[in-house]
């Protein structure tokens, strides 16, 4: 035997008043959006874009002066996540110089793992090593969203290359790759460079100041020459010699998509630019070299 139930709406001012007494902002956001509640929401969006800019203020102004064993920087964090969560409008997060090490990007890892709008991720002088490096690419396995990503100066060495390396070959999203002055070297290069023969996404990857050295370059321009997404690398300020003078120019012979390639501040003499040169003849795709 069936029983009908007869569903009856509360008014609305009731409405109105059980969201304005959710004891958080974030409650009170998904109760509006529930209920359907069109003023409460836009009102409460606001409190959330305001909430979120306080919140990375105090990041900020907490970064230098932050002691490991407190944890205000990163309850912070957690805001953030929680609020970027909530909002559409928010596309890029900035956290140069904040030094929030291996537990911030565990933190960050949840947002990357979500559904957000966040498109462009700066951690900059984040000292968030090896570890925190396996942590968000772990998280971008499963990201959609995220399609620029800048890690200078974090200590990434080449056993964070290799978990660069997993991420990579599972995400068809990120586009912009920045890994400057993280001494991979050229065991590290090796796993970038692996990864390239599988990821059909990135087009612009910066490696300035890894030391990757020759034999690293090696590496690269083997992929390189079958490669047929990447469009721009920096290779400036890693010991490149002249014994990578003949690896180069194979591939320039062969890629036909590079546009942009890097390699200021090497080890590079006249004679190894005027080789260089030479296979710009064959190759019409590369608008701009830089060897000086």
């Amino acid at each position: 035997m069936s029983r009908k139930i007869k569903l009856t709406r509360l008014p609305q001012d009731v409405l109105i008043n059980m969201v304005d007494s959710c004891p958080s902002l974030v409650d009170r956001y998904t109760f509006a959006k529930v209920l359907g509640l069109k003023e409460q929401i836009a009102s409460t969006h606001l409190s959330v874009e305001y909430e979120l800019d306080q919140a990375l203020k105090r990041i900020r102004s907490n970064a230098y002066r932050v002691d490991l064993s407190q944890t205000t920087i990163y309850d912070d964090l957690r805001t953030v996540v929680h609020l970027m969560k909530l909002t559409s409008h928010r596309t890029s997060l900035d956290f140069t110089h904040t030094y929030i090490h291996v537990r911030g990007a565990i933190i960050l890892s949840d947002l990357l793992m979500s559904d957000c709008s966040l498109h462009k991720l700066d951690l900059t002088y984040s000292y968030i090593s090896q570890e925190g490096t396996k942590v968000l690419f772990k998280a971008l396995k499963k990201n959609t969203s995220v399609k620029t990503l800048i890690l200078n100066h974090n200590n990434i060495e080449p056993d964070g290359a290799e978990a660069i390396f997993s991420g990579l070959c599972a995400n068809s999203t990120l586009t912009h790759l920045d890994l400057r002055w993280n001494r991979l070297r050229y065991h590290g290069a090796f796993w970038i460079a692996e990864a390239l023969k599988v990821n059909t996404a990135l087009t612009y990857l910066n490696l300035c100041g890894n030391l990757i050295s020759t034999q690293g370059v090696h590496y690269m321009c083997h992929t390189l020459i079958k490669n047929s997404t990447l469009t721009s690398l920096d290779l400036s300020c890693n010991d490149i010699d002249s014994s990578a003078v003949g690896p180069i120019r194979g591939m320039l012979d062969a890629n036909t998509v590079l546009t942009m390639l890097n390699l200021e501040n090497n080890r590079l003499r006249d004679r190894d630019v005027d080789t260089i040169n030479k296979a710009l003849s064959a190759n019409k795709t590369l608008l701009t070299l830089e060897v000086y």
